[in-house]
């Protein structure tokens, strides 16, 4: 299932799901340069509004806010070795801030290699017409070599 987008793993349990969203989203507008929006504070608004620990959504929705935050996703955790423990849903929280944040840190240093550069530049002479990040191109060719 899907919510304009986004995957649902437990937040459809939400009695309204689209108040969720509205209130992130109007948090983000009222500060003028969202700086104070990150992974923390969504993750855990997420949590206090729902009882359930989302990182995967939570980063989708730090990247609907600031396009060059990167995704958590399955196939970024594998690439990089990571997995979501804990035993309970606060040390979940805390290990998913540390996690993400590795995340943000790999993306970062992917972006200085060369390698990585050259990939950017031959997906965007493929892909002209559209303005994407590079954090956002590094996305897609993760997906895309997702099986090697």
């Amino acid at each position: 299932r899907s919510h304009k987008g986004f995957d649902m793993v437990t937040l459809n349990d939400y009695k309204d799901i689209n108040e969720v969203l509205f209130l992130i989203n109007k948090k983000a507008y009222i500060y003028k340069d969202n700086s104070n929006i990150n992974f923390e504070t969504i993750i855990r608004y997420l949590y206090d509004e729902t009882g359930n620990v989302e990182p995967s959504f939570s980063s989708k929705m730090l990247a609907t806010i600031h396009p060059n935050m990167p995704i958590w996703d399955q196939y970024v955790l594998k690439k990089l070795h990571l997995k979501l423990e804990g035993n309970t849903k606060e040390e979940k929280i805390k290990n998913a801030i540390i996690i993400y944040n590795q995340i943000v840190a790999w993306y970062k240093m992917s972006l200085q290699e060369d390698t990585i550069k050259v990939a950017i530049q031959q997906f965007r002479d493929i892909v002209k017409t559209y303005k994407i990040s590079d954090v956002k191109v590094i996305d897609f060719i993760l997906w895309g070599t997702r099986d090697n």
